[in-house]
């Protein structure tokens, strides 16, 4: 069974996706729990991993970074370190990369978010999927869903976009929305949760059907 990864808005529902996928497929999903794993190795509150984890970097972080790797890290006696050790933003990084490429050799899931796409670009066999919606579908979900204002759906939603957008720029040097990044791209304004699923899960079972009559 090939490893499907799902990117989605906010609000259009690719966790609910994820979930109905995961179940027909009989296979596991990889969400937040990838978030305990990342903590758990790191020995870091879960809060604290969610809070940077799909978050890029502030520009003045980014621009101390690169002045730290352009300089060679300070020591404390003001000499320059060995090397440039990483900092907790690399560290999480680079731990949710490697469990999700572990859940990938595993066989079979369904990976939501966590620039899981982009992380197994390269994997053969590999479905990828991005879920969308029109902004004012995913509002009036997001009031039900949260107990806001349409006023705050909308900025949180815009926020959480944006912030996912700079995210898979930042790591990935990809543009997070680019349909050509992905084998299927689903409107669930249009589509619908289980149909959606249900989409999928006819192209897992075409990828599997190719691949066995390749090996044939």
């Amino acid at each position: 069974m090939p490893i499907v990864t799902i990117a989605r808005e906010t609000g259009a529902g690719g966790t609910d996706v994820g979930r109905l996928l995961a179940t027909r497929l009989g296979v596991e999903l990889v969400d937040g729990s990838l978030i305990d794993e990342v903590a758990r190795r790191l020995q870091l509150p879960r809060e604290e991993v969610e809070d940077q984890e799909e978050h890029p970097r502030s520009i003045v972080e980014r621009l101390l970074r690169g002045m730290a790797l352009a300089q060679g890290p300070i020591g404390v006696d003001g000499s320059l370190a060995a090397e440039v050790p990483s900092d907790q933003h690399d560290a999480i990084v680079a731990l949710t990369a490697q469990v999700i490429r572990e859940a990938a050799r595993s066989g079979d899931a369904v990976v939501v978010g966590r620039g899981a796409g982009f992380v197994l670009a390269e994997l053969p066999g590999a479905v990828h999927v991005f879920v969308c919606a029109p902004v004012e579908v995913r509002v009036r979900r997001l009031t039900a869903l949260w107990g806001v204002d349409e006023t705050t759906a909308r900025r949180r939603l815009q926020a959480d976009d944006a912030r996912r957008r700079a995210y898979v720029r930042e790591v990935h040097g990809c543009e997070w929305r680019d349909p050509l990044n992905y084998d299927l791209s689903i409107d669930t304004g249009r589509v619908g949760y289980e149909d959606a699923a249900e989409l999928i899960r006819l192209l897992v079972g075409r990828r599997v059907a190719a691949s066995v009559r390749d090996a044939d």
